[in-house]
């Protein structure tokens, strides 16, 4: 979690927003992958193994993203009105948001299916796919992250995965929602200039206590 926000964090300092993350984006590495180093199986080590973000198809400088008619229509359905070709502090905040936005439901769905805990091969689990999720909380849960926690709370798969994002108050319900919520966030502030941006969400508690 953390590399891929300060993989985001790099992109969005230098005025690309991606347009496209998905699961398929992020990319483990390690440098027995790097043909300058024969391959070891030492360099599976936690300390070794790189993540990174791919599948740029659709990425672009942020600058541009007014040029866009569906980014542009999804700005509107959040009150934000965009004229073509035009730039503000409001639409770089959108921009940086929905990247945000699709990376926090990455996020929410790896941490669901990675760290479930499954009883038998015959256990049918919840879906955890990013468009299933989205549902779920918005539709379901009416954006109330709360009720979510308490969904996950009751399905005994994730029982370590609640104590682990209960750790310092809460720190990583909170990450998660300040992603997954980025671009509602970004509407609110639509007539200010404050931002939510990958690299203040790397100050999360929930990334200082492993460090």
């Amino acid at each position: 979690m953390q590399q891929s926000l300060q993989a985001l964090a790099f992109m969005h300092e230098n005025g690309i927003a991606h347009r496209s993350i998905g699961r398929n984006s992020i990319i483990l590495s390690s440098v027995s992958q790097d043909k300058m180093e024969a391959s070891t199986p030492y360099a599976l080590v936690p300390s070794r193994l790189v993540v990174k973000l791919a599948d740029f198809g659709f990425g672009g400088p942020i600058s541009e993203a007014s040029m866009d008619e569906e980014f542009r229509s999804r700005a509107k359905s959040f009150g934000i009105i965009v004229a073509e070709g035009s730039s503000s502090v409001a639409i770089t905040n959108f921009a940086m948001a929905e990247d945000l936005h699709a990376l926090g439901f990455v996020f929410l769905g790896l941490l669901l299916t990675s760290l479930a805990e499954i009883p038998t091969p015959q256990y049918s689990m919840p879906a955890t796919d990013e468009d299933s999720l989205q549902r779920l909380l918005t539709e379901i849960f009416d954006k109330d992250f709360d009720e979510f926690r308490e969904y996950v709370a009751a399905e005994d798969i994730w029982t370590n995965l609640v104590s682990l994002l209960d750790e310092n108050e809460g720190a990583g319900w909170d990450l998660l929602k300040s992603l997954c919520f980025a671009r509602e966030r970004a509407a609110e502030n639509k007539d200010g200039f404050s931002v939510l941006s990958a690299r203040a969400l790397l100050a999360s508690p929930t990334f200082s206590s492993r460090r």
